[in-house]
């Protein structure tokens, strides 16, 4: 067996400017495509999609030790706005 992609969810319990988060390296954003951000930023080994909400999905990744960095790296990316 092999271990392709993992996919992980969080919640941050707290509403994202999708907007402003938009304006940041690292981010795709298109209101009128879809609802949410796409953000794959620097030692990250897969993707994120971020929702106005707070709620991420992480895909792309192959072990849980990368899913627990990509989130600390997204965590990290989003809050120092």
């Amino acid at each position: 067996m092999k271990i392709v992609n993992i996919i992980a969810i969080d919640d941050l319990e707290k509403n994202i400017n999708l907007d402003e988060l938009s304006k940041r390296e690292g981010v795709e954003f298109d209101s009128e495509m879809y609802h949410a951000a796409y953000v794959k930023v620097k030692g990250m080994k897969g993707k994120a999609t971020i929702f106005s909400n707070g709620k991420i999905i992480l895909v792309g990744n192959t072990s849980i030790k990368n899913v627990k960095n990509d989130l600390k790296i997204v965590k990290e990316f989003i809050f120092s706005i």
